[in-house]
């Protein structure tokens, strides 16, 4: 660009002779070059390559073209020139680059090659036999049921007592879950009585009526005979006491009625 600039001026300078018909001193060649020289030199403009932002693109990106250099010499326990890694830095041409041509720029030079990461996961195959854990996750329920059992249970509804009618759903509910799952029904509030000086009694009133087990339709049905509407309603209770009860165990769902 400077050599036709000059060119140009050159040419320029001819014509103008030409026409005036005057003389123009002529310079030495090296004091030209001397001046040249002198002159600041322009950048050379740098155009990276767009680096990839897709996951399955980077994980198929190249060693860096300066990285790679810098790898070997760390695998070959070559270590007398990794230092130089900062001095390539160094020359990294950052300067009048905007965020995104940067990170083309840094990806070009310095990317890693994942493909053999990338590749032992994608294989990768745990071995829980040695933890005696199985693979497969035990999709098994524990169903933790706990029924009202509080005064306000005895009021009449559309279609009954509040407490008979609960009974009845809950022996339907329970009935419907998978073989495997295990069942505990937990009732609260069904001692003492709804005055503030059984209140403490009351709250305390916390029993579970079936044990933790599949379900069995004769010995929970029996379970929902052992109480009938009494006190006041200790439902925090209930479920604090559900929760330690299970807390190690599989997954659990609790349901309150």
């Amino acid at each position: 660009m400077k050599k036709l600039f000059t060119l140009l001026i050159s040419c320029s300078l001819i014509g103008m002779v030409g026409c005036s018909g005057e003389e123009i001193t002529k310079k030495d060649p090296k004091e030209t070059s001397s001046e040249e020289a002198k002159k600041p030199k322009g950048k050379e403009e740098v155009d990276f390559p767009e680096a990839p932002t897709d996951p399955e693109e980077i994980v198929k990106q190249p060693y860096g073209e300066k990285m790679q250099d810098v790898v070997m010499k760390v695998k070959s326990g070559d270590e007398a020139d990794i230092d130089k890694v900062e001095d390539i830095m160094k020359d990294f041409p950052a300067e009048g680059l905007s965020v995104e041509e940067m990170f083309n720029g840094v990806v070009n030079w310095f990317a890693l090659d994942y493909s053999e990461p990338y590749q032992a996961l994608k294989n990768y195959e745990p071995d829980f036999g040695k933890y005696d854990i199985e693979k497969k996750n035990d999709k098994r329920k524990n169903v933790v049921i706990l029924i009202d059992s509080s005064g306000s249970m005895a009021a009449k509804v559309s279609g009954g007592q509040k407490m008979e009618l609960a009974k009845e759903a809950v022996s339907k509910f329970a009935a419907g879950f998978p073989e495997d799952a295990t069942i505990s029904l937990r009732v609260y509030g069904h001692k003492g009585t709804g005055a503030d000086e059984d209140k403490k009694t009351s709250c305390s009133s916390d029993e579970l009526v079936y044990e933790p087990n599949a379900y069995d339709q004769s010995s929970f049905e029996k379970a929902l005979t052992q109480f009938k509407p009494s006190g006041w309603t200790p439902l925090g209770a209930s479920l604090k006491s559900s929760y330690e009860e299970l807390r190690f165990e599989r997954p659990s769902q609790y349901y309150w009625i």
